[in-house]
């Protein structure tokens, strides 16, 4: 019988217990310019691991932790009515009803979908118009009006400044 206590532990077992994936804390030390080499020796990972890592951040948009956290509280806080808006926005742009909108944004992936604009290829019905101008322009309206939460949820999910919608 084999006596475990003896057996030391390697370093990586017991360093990342409390911490973020290594994936995620090598995308955050790459949006301050970090290199890989001295991402893979901070955080104890092969020097190809960190590599990997930084080939799949460059496909991300710019600062893509920071807007996600920031899409995450807001809509953390954000009110069924602000919600609602949002979703009709959304579904004025995809030209599909405001139920699908809504059964996807429960999904675990629909922020991330929002921060990288891949939301646009979400499959749905449609059923008015792709991008139908004219109801945007009157939900966005709205939306500048009521709420500034719901204003910046849109503004990062169509990626362009509010001056710039519709």
């Amino acid at each position: 019988m084999q006596d475990f206590a003896k057996k030391p532990l390697q370093r990586r077992y017991y360093t990342n217990i409390a911490r973020f994936s290594n994936r995620k804390e090598a995308f955050l030390y790459f949006d301050n310019d970090l290199d890989p080499k001295f991402v893979a020796i901070g955080l104890y990972i092969p020097l190809e691991t960190a590599k990997r890592y930084y080939r799949a951040w460059r496909k991300l948009p710019l600062l893509f932790n920071q807007q996600y956290i920031l899409l995450r509280q807001i809509m953390r806080r954000m009110s069924l009515d602000e919600k609602a808006l949002v979703w009709q926005a959304l579904a004025d742009e995809l030209g599909c009803e405001v139920d699908e909108i809504e059964e996807r944004m429960t999904k675990p992936w629909a922020l991330r979908d929002l921060v990288t604009q891949r939301w646009r290829q979400w499959e749905v019905n449609i059923t008015k118009n792709k991008g139908a101008t004219h109801g945007l322009r009157r939900v966005i309206s709205k939306i500048m009006k009521r709420s500034d939460d719901a204003e910046c949820v849109i503004e990062i999910a169509l990626g362009k400044p509010a001056h710039k919608w519709g």
